[in-house]
């Protein structure tokens, strides 16, 4: 593996979060977690919750992972503040809605850029994007979404934004300006390449067994911006 250079920004937030919720994900795949990891001056602290009761030292899974990935790696100690053993539904239920900007290449509404490094004695808390914090089954909807808004901007259906909303069974689309052809007819486009078997889109994305850490390192290999329904979105 090449070792890269760390930057002590957002980006390792980004990649302490990611790393432990990759062991959330080993120790159950359908694990429901959620969390931050917080750079305050000299502390890394991790918050959140989740429903596994494994608890595991956070510290030296990190220190064991990062020195793997990046030159010169100093240990960090790390503070677990997250709540092991978090069952109560309404913690975990809901149906979120994503807006998508064709312009936006990544199609993940909550990835946010890298912050500069500030270099003053003193620094504000930095603390990871909320999208490497979640488990899988918490942030499957987002990522079918962006596959759907993927495969609608390529047909050229829309310049504009879209607005996808997924349950279980149905995916809704909103559009902020009237699209090339009839919205009707994109509903009806999705629902026939998308909605009639959603779980088995979730199946082909794999997204168990993929690394978060690789949009992070900005490697291309996203899986929610393959178009395997081109060739149905042009035929219908």
């Amino acid at each position: 593996m090449t070792k890269t250079e760390l930057l002590f920004d957002t980006t390792i937030c980004d990649v302490i979060s990611n790393t432990i919720i990759n062991e959330h994900q080993k120790i159950n795949p359908e694990v429901k977690s959620k969390i931050w990891v917080t750079w305050a001056d000299r502390f890394f602290v991790v918050n959140g919750f989740t429903n596994t009761t494994n608890v595991f030292d956070v510290s030296q899974l990190v220190n064991d992972k990062l020195s793997e990935l990046y030159s010169d790696w100093i240990p960090i100690n790390l503070v677990d503040l997250v709540r092991y053993g978090t069952t109560d539904k309404d913690t975990y239920n809901y149906i979120p809605s994503y807006t998508f900007q064709k312009k936006d290449t990544l199609l993940l509404t909550n990835y946010d850029p890298v912050g500069a490094f500030d270099k003053r004695p003193f620094k504000k808390p930095i603390t990871s994007s909320e999208f490497y914090g979640l488990s899988i089954t918490l942030k499957k909807e987002h990522l079918l979404a962006a596959k759907i808004a993927n495969h609608i901007y390529h047909a050229n259906y829309t310049n504009g934004n879209i607005t996808i909303i997924i349950s279980r069974t149905d995916i809704s689309l909103f559009f902020d300006e009237e699209p090339v052809t009839s919205p009707e007819f994109i509903e009806n486009v999705v629902d026939a390449c998308f909605a009639d078997n959603i779980e088995n889109e979730y199946r082909k994305m794999d997204l168990v067994n993929y690394d978060f850490i690789d949009v992070i390192h900005e490697k291309r290999d996203y899986p929610w911006l393959v178009r395997d329904h081109m060739k149905d979105f042009m035929m219908i």
